[in-house]
């Protein structure tokens, strides 16, 4: 079942509740303008630019995990939406985290932490005039992967020489990873990633390979970035998206 939004929530201040583990709501971008009050800070992805956008807000259930969902809705439906999360209160927002087509039929998704029984606002624009339409969004809980960030990093050894035999991991629910961490340099990064700590061996000589999982939903377009340093104070050393496949890095001396 949905619920029929409408568009009083052209601004923050009339931003329509989402219920986690409630119905989806419906809701449209036709007649919607761009965000005037509250100086929400502008969206890191999805190309805004005074772009037409509603807005929403979410309580974060009692694990602080928020799973955010978007999907197409009657038609005319919304072709090209992107989605922005923010913390705070009007005139001090910052946002959480920001997704552009991470979805079937390039509808966002986002999954994002915080203080349990915060409220969050959710920002949905189309990303050009063209795409403006009606969609559906939905809010669950969801729990991330142990290795979902950096102090959780999970250890994959030593590279050694011989066969790789790959080991399955999955970035379903996962955060993003925020500054002070730098954000990778390559493959579109709006957050959802998970993380490893590899030991060099003593030549100081490894390759780190990804494959797409031959069980499960598999990933279908990957990309992987190296650091260095601690989770504190991280320095990016590579980045690599695999063109349209999954990433292989090769290191000297890291």
């Amino acid at each position: 079942n949905a619920v029929n939004a409408g568009l009083g929530n052209d601004e923050v201040a009339g931003a329509t509740p989402v219920i986690v583990g409630g119905a989806c709501v419906n809701s449209n971008t036709f007649c919607a303008t761009a965000t005037t009050t509250c100086n929400p800070p502008l969206p890191s992805c999805g190309n805004y630019a005074n772009n037409a956008d509603v807005w929403f807000s979410v309580v974060l259930p009692g694990s602080g995990v928020l799973n955010l969902t978007t999907s197409a809705g009657p038609a005319p439906s919304m072709t090209d939406p992107v989605m922005a999360v923010y913390a705070g209160s009007c005139g001090s927002l910052v946002q959480i985290d920001c997704n552009d087509n991470s979805a079937l039929n390039n509808f966002p998704v986002l999954t994002v932490s915080g203080i349990p029984g915060s409220t969050v606002f959710v920002r949905i624009w189309a990303k050009t005039g063209t795409a403006l339409g009606n969609f559906q969004i939905c809010a669950g809980t969801c729990t991330p992967p142990p290795y979902d960030n950096c102090s959780g990093a999970l250890p994959l050894g030593t590279p050694s020489s011989g066969v790789c035999s790959p080991t399955t991991y999955t970035t379903n629910c996962a955060t993003g990873s925020n500054a002070p961490i730098p954000a990778p340099t390559c493959g579109n990064y709006s957050g959802g990633d998970v993380w490893f700590t590899v030991t060099a061996p003593a030549n100081g000589n490894y390759t780190i390979t990804t494959f797409a999982a031959t069980t499960g939903t598999p990933m279908t377009n990957g990309a992987m970035a190296v650091y260095s340093g601690s989770c504190g104070a991280l320095s990016l050393v590579t980045c690599n998206d695999g063109g349209a496949g999954f990433p292989t890095i090769t290191l000297s001396n890291i």
